[in-house]
C-alpha cells in the first residue's frame, strides 16, 4: 500500500506539473478592452453615471468583482485596463511618479492600490491582466510635461505638436518601469500607444520601452502601437519587430490573419464594439462576431474587444448583452 501511495503521489505530481506547463504556453485568443479614465469616468456620461468627485472618491468607487464578473461571463482570458491616457491622471498609486511630478497621492493618483484589487478579483476567475499604458505620458498636462522634460514644453517647439527624445523616453520609461516591477507578474501583458515613428520613436526608444515594461516580468507580453491601420501589421523598426505580439488597432473588425501567427510575434486585432472607443452601442450582429473571432483563433491570434465602461464597473447594458449571446 505504501509503494502504491508513493506511486500515486509521483504521478499525481508528474500530471499536475505537464498541466501546469500546458497552460502557462497556452496561447489566449479573446479579450476585452476597458478605457478607465479620469475625463470618462469620472466627467462625462454616460461613463460617470451622473457623478463627479475627486479622482480618488471615483477609483475608490469602482468594483472590481464586478468587472471580473462580467469579463468571465463574457468568456474573456484576459482584461486590457488603462492606467493613463494624455492627461495627468494615475488610477493607480505610484511613488515614482509622484516624486518626479510633484503630485501628491490623492491628487492625481489615488490612494487605493486598484491594479492589485483588480488582479485578485480577476485571477479568482482565472483571466489574465494586461495594461495600457502610452509612449506619449501625460503630454496634456503643463506641469507633468515640465517636470519630465517634455521637449514640446520648449518655447521653440511649434503649437500642438509633440516629439519625444532621449530624455523624456528615459523619464516616462522609468515610471513604466517602477509600475511593472511593483506588480511583476501580476501583469501579464502591456498594450503601450502613442510610439508613433512620427513623434520620434525610434528603434532604440521602442526596446527602452519594452524593456521597462518586462522589467518586473519578462514573460509578459507587450504591444506597442505604431498607429490605427485596416490591416493588422507588425511594428517593425530597421528589421527589428517591436513586442510579442501585434497592437493591431482598427477602427474595424475586419481583417484576418493571412496564415498561422509567425513565431515571436502573435497576431492580435484591437476594435470597439461601439460606434468609438469607449463608447456605447453596437456595429456589429452576434452572428457576425462570433463568427469573426473563431476564425481568427483557429489561426492563432488575438481578438480584443473595446466596450463601455461606466463608473461603477458595470458593462453597458445593451454591449454586455451582446458580448454573452457570442459563440467561440
Amino acid at each position: 500500500m505504501k509503494k502504491i501511495g508513493l506511486l500515486s503521489i509521483i504521478l499525481f505530481t508528474l500530471t499536475n506539473c505537464l498541466f501546469a506547463q500546458r497552460a502557462k504556453t497556452k496561447k489566449m485568443h479573446f479579450g476585452v478592452f476597458f478605457h478607465y479614465l479620469h475625463f470618462f469616468q469620472n466627467e462625462k456620461e454616460p461613463w460617470n453615471q451622473g457623478k463627479t468627485t475627486s479622482w480618488d472618491s471615483c477609483v475608490n468607487s469602482l468594483n472590481v468583482n464586478l468587472i471580473a464578473d462580467q469579463a468571465s461571463k463574457m468568456k474573456a482570458e484576459y482584461v486590457i485596463f488603462t492606467t493613463q491616457q494624455a492627461d495627468q491622471f494615475l488610477c493607480l498609486p505610484n511613488a515614482t511618479y509622484e516624486k518626479m511630478t510633484g503630485y501628491k497621492r490623492g491628487e492625481v493618483t489615488p490612494n487605493r492600490d486598484l491594479i492589485s484589487d483588480l488582479y485578485t478579483a480577476l485571477a479568482k476567475k482565472h483571466i489574465k491582466l494586461f495594461l495600457y499604458a502610452t509612449g506619449d505620458g501625460p503630454r496634456a498636462d503643463r506641469k507633468a510635461s515640465l517636470a519630465l522634460h517634455n521637449p514640446s514644453i520648449n518655447p521653440d517647439a511649434k503649437p500642438n505638436t509633440f516629439n519625444v527624445d532621449q530624455q523624456w523616453v528615459t523619464s516616462w520609461s522609468t515610471i513604466i518601469r517602477s509600475i511593472s516591477l511593483k506588480y511583476k507578474n501580476k501583469i501579464s501583458g502591456w498594450w503601450i500607444d502613442g510610439c508613433y515613428p512620427f513623434i520620434g520613436y525610434n528603434k532604440k526608444f521602442l526596446i527602452q520601452m519594452v524593456a521597462a515594461a518586462k522589467a518586473g516580468n519578462k514573460n509578459a507580453l507587450v504591444g506597442l502601437n505604431s498607429g490605427p491601420a485596416d490591416k493588422v501589421v507588425v511594428y517593425n523598426v530597421d528589421g527589428y519587430n517591436i513586442g510579442n505580439y501585434t497592437a493591431g488597432e482598427s477602427n474595424k473588425f475586419e481583417d484576418l490573419p493571412a496564415v498561422k501567427s509567425k513565431k515571436g510575434v502573435q497576431w492580435h486585432i484591437l476594435s470597439y464594439l461601439g460606434s468609438n472607443w469607449a463608447q456605447p452601442g453596437l456595429r456589429y450582429s452576434p452572428e457576425y462576431m462570433s463568427l469573426y473571432i473563431n476564425k481568427i483563433a483557429k489561426a492563432n491570434g488575438m481578438v480584443t474587444v473595446d466596450l463601455n465602461l461606466r463608473r461603477d464597473g458595470s458593462i453597458d447594458p445593451q454591449q454586455y448583452d451582446f458580448m454573452l449571446k457570442l459563440k467561440h
